[in-house]
């Protein structure tokens, strides 16, 4: 073992060592194994499965000498920079009131980077600011301060590697519409790049030469939900109008110009359920060679990989490959020379997920990820040209020596035979038979919120691993409603708040109560935002099967969910109304529908006892919602606590009440299921 980098004092430098592994020729070698010391089968403190990680996702420089990163520092994630040749590390940031996030590297010292509240139920984090910054701390440039630009500018396309130009997209001229800027980080002078684009554009595609030519745009936003896509042929050409579609019909979306900017790689579910990877024509206007499908899965321009030279932004990037996370995560390289690179990384790590940069194969170092359900992710830095990994810090290197519990994938059929995804957790021991059981809810409910590695930094990834440490069995269903599986798995959710979303939730525990795996007699639910109304809805609608239910920061009245005017939802969109009647149901046609399938109006249909928190600064769902809960429960004689905690809004950013918070779920559910 070998020390490779050197720590300030808040730090033990035992954290970061790298063991260089033994190369055999043209091929990288196994590492020689090490006595492992046994697992210890102690349930670990909520302090230390909630606390942040030690480290967070690493990014390597265009020229392969430095990672960026973030750590913990004053209670929020901060950017840090480790130095591969000098082996120290540089805290750039020192945030105690937000953190660092979206970072990236704008030169080789230089990076660009926002400022979120990071922590929310629906894992959308509340932008506040955006900046650049040279690795020494000096240069910072505040790009949100360029002619008013607001908090949700964000990085497009860097375009210049030497200069630190870039290209981002800001809505500077009008609230309901974004353009594109060139903006030089250092000097901070911009050009827009997007003056006569249609109207209401929300998001534009640049060919290679940098020039806009595709424009997403709303074709009414105070009155329809219909889109429209636009094109041009080059910089002078007029946009013309290439595509309308309504929201829940099958269309295709641009993903990327071809190299001579004649044709797309699009994402269409044209013809088909789930969307797929096509080659589209533009002067045909015609889809055509089907590139990549995967059975049951949306793919988007996140599942395509292409290859380009960091330090060369002008040359055309090439597909190399796609990736692909159903059941676990999954990358199909359709370049012989990266799947090679593959194959001996796979052998050096034999039993798991080993993932990296498709620029592996220009000779530059690269970042490897190592992933397994069970155990926390190890990062590597692989160098192409010895052919050998080091081995990077932990992100939870606390957890390492615990017997963690198992997760596995499982689907299983709804009462109407549709195929619900999700992932069981099982207590550390178990056997998996007559379990008690905690049904985990996510919000959106327009999300995906589970896959089958959750080792991300947030507390949200670690919760089903938390409560099986203590011996209850976790289940993360993605009932109807949900993202990522299809047009059909999505719309035939809407208008099923509380119905057959609902059923779908039920009928995953009825699926691990046939199987024996779940005790009937001790299932709780617990969920947060949309979750928590599923949790209280959960209890209406079941009041029966159910033992207890834990909800946060809940909707509980659907119609008082619209009409609520002091939530951020009317304000972000215009047209929320006509969402809303087609996503939950419409407030005067279908006024009886919402009251029987909203929790406050039912609460008397509840025997479980409830626990309900809400966040005193929430403006997604406001406490009116809680405190309108709370007054039902009260006069149906619900058993119940009710609790919210003060200057916290759409989930829990203070580490003090996160480490409350499950405190109180801990408490609550051994007193229903049992320790």
């Amino acid at each position: 073992m070998k020390k490779i980098f050197t720590f300030s004092s808040r730090v033990a430098a035992s954290l970061l060592l790298a063991a260089v592994l033994p190369v055999a020729a043209q091929t990288v070698a196994p590492a020689p194994t090490a006595a492992k010391p046994a697992a210890s089968s102690a349930k670990p403190d909520i302090e230390t499965i909630f606390k942040r990680s030690q480290f967070g996702t690493f990014i390597i420089s265009p020229d392969g000498k430095k990672l960026a990163t973030l750590a913990p520092l004053n209670g929020r994630d901060n950017l840090v920079v480790l130095d591969l040749e000098k082996r120290n590390r540089a805290n750039i940031t020192n945030f105690d009131s937000f953190d660092a996030a979206d970072f990236n590297w704008i030169t080789n010292d230089r990076l660009y980077f926002r400022t979120v509240e990071s922590r929310d139920v629906t894992g959308r984090a509340k932008y506040q600011g955006t900046y650049a910054i040279n690795i020494d701390g000096s240069g910072i440039k505040n790009l949100d301060s360029l002619r008013g630009t607001p908090a949700g500018s964000r990085l497009v396309r860097v375009t210049d590697r030497k200069t630190g130009d870039m290209i981002i997209q800001a809505n500077l001229r009008r609230r309901e519409a974004a353009d594109l800027y060139l903006v030089n980080t250092t000097t901070n002078k911009m050009e827009l790049l997007t003056f006569d684009s249609p109207a209401n554009t929300s998001r534009f595609l640049l060919d290679i030469n940098n020039v806009p030519r595709i424009a997403w745009a709303d074709a009414n936003p105070k009155k329809t939900l219909e889109n429209e896509l636009w094109y041009r042929a080059d910089a002078k050409a007029p946009w013309e109008k290439i595509q309308t579609w309504e929201e829940s019909a099958a269309h295709w979306s641009p993903i990327r110009f071809s190299a001579d900017g004649q044709s797309l790689i699009v994402s269409s579910n044209v013809g088909r359920d789930t969307r797929a990877i096509y080659e589209y024509d533009i002067a045909s206007r015609k889809i055509g060679k089907l590139l990549f499908e995967y059975p049951n899965l949306d793919l988007d321009g996140d599942n395509v990989i292409t290859l380009a030279d960091p330090n060369e932004p002008s040359v055309p990037a090439k597909l190399v490959g796609f990736s692909t996370d159903f059941d676990l995560p999954k990358r199909t390289w359709t370049d012989p020379a990266i799947e090679a690179v593959q194959s001996q990384i796979d052998k050096a790590l034999p039993g798991r997920l080993n993932f990296f940069a498709p620029s592996v194969v220009l000779g530059k170092p690269v970042v490897v990820t190592s992933l397994d359900p069970n155990t926390p992710p190890q990062h590597m830095l692989y160098n192409p040209i010895a052919k050998n990994l080091e081995a990077l810090p932990s992100m939870r290197p606390w957890l390492e020596k615990m017997e963690l519990p198992k997760r596995s994938f499982v689907q299983y059929a709804a009462r109407d035979g549709l195929k619900i995804p999700s992932y069981l957790t099982l207590p550390v021991g178990s056997t998996g038979k007559k379990v008690p059981l905690i049904v985990n809810i996510h919000g959106g409910p327009e999300v995906r919120s589970y896959d089958g590695i959750s080792w991300g930094r947030g507390q949200y990834d670690m919760e089903a691993r938390f409560f099986a440490t203590r011996g209850w069995a976790v289940l993360e269903p993605e009932p109807r409603g949900s993202l990522d599986f299809g047009l059909k798995h999505l719309t035939s959710g809407w208008g099923q708040w509380g119905q057959a979303m609902q059923d779908d939730i039920t009928d995953g525990v009825k699926h691990l109560i046939e199987k024996g795996i779940v005790d009937p007699n001790r299932v709780c639910l617990f969920g947060g935002s949309y979750g928590g109304y599923a949790t209280l809805q959960g209890l209406v609608r079941e009041p029966d099967m159910f033992k207890c239910g834990l909800a946060t920061v809940a909707v509980t009245d659907l119609t008082l969910f619209q009409e609520t005017t002091w939530s951020d939802i009317p304000v972000q969109y215009d047209s929320m109304s006509k969402w809303f009647a087609k996503r939950v149901g419409d407030v005067d046609k279908d006024k009886e529908r919402l009251a029987r399938n909203s929790p406050a109006r039912n609460a008397s249909k509840i025997k479980a006892e409830v626990l309900l928190v809400m966040g005193e600064a929430d403006v997604r769902v406001p406490q009116i919602h809680g405190t309108k809960m709370r007054d039902a429960m009260k006069a149906a004689g619900v058993k119940h606590e009710y609790h919210v905690y003060v200057g916290e809004g759409h989930g829990w950013n203070k580490e003090a009440n996160i480490f409350d918070f499950y405190r109180r779920a801990e408490t609550f559910f051994a007193k229903h299921l049992g320790e």
